[in-house]
């Protein structure tokens, strides 16, 4: 065979050239429409999920982000003062998203017309949201491990301390009820319910550009976050908690026994990480810019984006196996 000419290495050079070049149009304009929004991209915090090495992984970066309702992050309280809301670029807020919505689109935006009475709703919503999803026997172990850590054996809490002592006689689901998780008066918001993920979601798919990851690919959404920021962002695990009653308790309390309580979250999870890790990422856009900016980005860490075109989160027959 032939080995190829010095023009055709030449031309392919040029094409491949032009190839960078567009794609690094495509980065800047979809760069350009989401820092048009006076308000903070929002990083949709489930908890134990990620959330906080994103945040901390934003801290060490000296980025221009802050935070709300969260704690373990060397961020600054996005809503301490009039004009600090729009100073900022990513905020990282923990909690449902109806929460979220309210704080920076209720609230948040109620402080900068204070300050700026012709700011108008379209110059004020969010151009992207992004959050991250677990696996729910994972997110279900690391939740009870990292309350009882921390918050277990408080002195407020002691009432409740029956849940982190796996080693007594006829621990159970049943000792877990009798602590009143998975109920209203729940110690922590973790556990008022089950289902916790896809409940927190809860109007996330309303909205008009969003991107949702699996936990494996949280790396990916750093990377998002690094281009909108234009600075490196480094993801390392934060807010680790370790407890030594883990393996005890899953042994007294195993996932067959708690899985009904998160069959939705476990539909879910399957549906979006059944193309494999590498298509564990879906999103919907209505801009078009703003697609082909995540496609690239998505490219170039070997991921295919799933998008949606309708609004909404996916049917129950979009899920079944």
């Amino acid at each position: 065979r032939r080995a190829p000419s010095d023009e055709s290495c030449t031309l392919s050079a040029r094409v491949l050239r032009r190839q960078r070049m567009r794609s690094a149009d495509v980065l800047a304009v979809g760069r350009s429409l989401l820092l048009r929004s006076v308000l903070p991209l929002p990083y949709l915090h489930l908890a134990k999920t990620g959330g906080s090495s994103v945040g901390q992984a934003l801290a060490h970066a000296h980025a221009s982000a802050c935070k709300i309702h969260t704690s373990h992050i060397h961020l600054p309280e996005c809503d301490k003062g009039r004009r600090s809301l729009a100073a900022y670029r990513v905020a990282i807020v923990e909690g449902a998203h109806r929460y979220a919505r309210q704080k920076l689109l209720v609230d948040g935006l109620r402080r900068l017309r204070d300050v700026q009475s012709t700011l108008n709703s379209s110059d004020a919503a969010p151009r992207l949201w992004l959050s991250a999803v677990r696996r729910p026997e994972d997110w279900f172990y690391s939740a009870i491990g990292h309350w009882c850590s921390y918050s277990g054996h408080a002195p407020q809490a002691q009432s409740h301390s029956v849940a982190c002592k796996p080693y007594s006689n006829n621990f159970s689901l049943g000792t877990l009820r009798s602590a009143k998780l998975f109920s209203i008066a729940a110690p922590s918001y973790y556990f008022r319910s089950g289902d916790f993920q896809t409940g927190a979601l809860r109007g996330f798919f309303e909205e008009r550009t969003w991107l949702l990851c699996a936990l494996p690919q949280l790396g990916f959404l750093a990377r998002v976050l690094a281009h909108v920021l234009q600075r490196p962002v480094s993801l390392r695990h934060d807010n680790v908690a370790t407890w030594h009653h883990r393996a005890a308790f899953k042994r007294a309390v195993p996932w067959s026994a708690l899985r009904r309580l998160y069959a939705r979250d476990e539909q879910f999870y399957d549906w979006l990480t059944r193309g494999g890790p590498n298509a564990s990422c879906v999103g919907r856009a209505e801009s078009a810019e703003l697609r082909s900016m995540v496609d690239i980005l998505g490219r170039n860490s070997g991921l295919r984006i799933r998008w949606r075109d309708a609004p909404g989160p996916p049917s129950s027959n979009e899920m079944a196996p």
